[in-house]
This record gives C-alpha cells, sequence and structure tokens, in this order.
C-alpha cells in the first residue's frame, strides 16, 4: 500500500495537477494580502485572453486605491516546476501585455530556482520573481514583499502621472473666472473713487 502512495505521489509530483495546487494555495495566499488593500484577485490562467487562443497569466491582482485611474492592475505568474529565469521574465512581459496589467510577479518553487537565482529578485521597477517552499505550511511572506513592493510602486507612478497631466481646457476657464473677478473688483474700485 505504502509503495502504491509513493508512485501516486510521484506521478503528482509530474503531473499538471501539481502545478494547480500550487495556483490555488498562491491564489489563496494573494487573496489574504490583498484583501487588506480592497485589492481584488481574478484566477484567469484557464481564461484566454480576448481575441487570442492565449492563456497567459495565472492570476490578475485589481489594484483598488482611491485617487488613481481605474484599470491598475499586476499579473502573476507562478510556476511549480522548472522555468528558466529569462522564460519566467518573457512570460511576465507577455502577461503584463495581453492582460493590460503594469507590473508582473514569477512565483516558483524555491526547489527549482536556478543556481544563480535567489529567492527574491526584482528585475527593474515592474518585474519580480519570488521562490517559495511549497508545502502544507509554505511562507509566502517572499510574495507579499513583491506584491506591496509593486503595488506601491503602481500606485506612486499612477498619481504621479495624473499630477503631471494638465487640462489645458480648465486651466483657461479657471484664467477667465479671475479675468472676470478682477474685472469686478476693477469696477468697484473706480465706481468707489469716483463716489
Amino acid at each position: 500500500l505504502q509503495a502504491l502512495q509513493e508512485q501516486v505521489d510521484e506521478r503528482t509530483q509530474k503531473s499538471t495537477q501539481k502545478g494547480t495546487a500550487f495556483e490555488d494555495d498562491g491564489y489563496d495566499a494573494l487573496v489574504a494580502m490583498a484583501s487588506t488593500f480592497g485589492d481584488r484577485v481574478e484566477a484567469c490562467g484557464t481564461a484566454t485572453v480576448s481575441g487570442t487562443k492565449r492563456k497567459i497569466g495565472d492570476l490578475l491582482v485589481h489594484i483598488n486605491q482611491p485617487g488613481t485611474p481605474p484599470g491598475l492592475c499586476l499579473v502573476v505568474e507562478m510556476k511549480s516546476g522548472r522555468c528558466a529565469r529569462k522564460a519566467m521574465l518573457e512570460q511576465l512581459a507577455t502577461g503584463m501585455e495581453f492582460r493590460g496589467a503594469q507590473a508582473g510577479i514569477g512565483i516558483m518553487q524555491r526547489q527549482y530556482l536556478g543556481k544563480r537565482q535567489s529567492a527574491f529578485e526584482q528585475h527593474g521597477p515592474k518585474q519580480i520573481i519570488v521562490g517559495v517552499d511549497w508545502s502544507e505550511q509554505t511562507d509566502w511572506f517572499a510574495l507579499e514583499v513583491a506584491y506591496r513592493t509593486l503595488r506601491a510602486h503602481m500606485v506612486a507612478s499612477a498619481l504621479q502621472k495624473q499630477r503631471r497631466e494638465v487640462d489645458a481646457e480648465e486651466v483657461r476657464a479657471r484664467i477667465k473666472n479671475v479675468e472676470g473677478a478682477l474685472g469686478s473688483m476693477q469696477r468697484v474700485k473706480v465706481n468707489a473713487t469716483a463716489a
């Protein structure tokens, strides 16, 4: 009986079921993290991207931050097996493009990280790859740091971009209001002097 269980465990490790369980655990952890901000996590790994037959990005986190424009999101790609750094970064870039995300997190099992990879790698301001020791008591701390880091960067960038955008029509309207008020003040001054 034990030998049969070992065979089942070995086949599960090699099957896609392992990846699905890993993604489910990552989803649950990310939902717990995102809920503190009011963000929403969408499992989209089995859904094709609109207008294509591609299934890119396992999770999509919709950022809910007052004062930022709608549509801020980050894509999460989870790999339960081996995946080279370059391949993961390419998948993140593709997932960001196809899912309309501004940033991406790649999550791998730590045991499958390459020899020159660390458990937390930031690749520019928009991509982070993390490694986790996946088990029944997985510590998702590296994921939380990656999520909070990218979220803060995305929100700051969106707010900064909004500040840089000037509505020329609004500026003209305000200038007209100021000119009108100055004209009224001038008339009051002339009338007061004449009286």
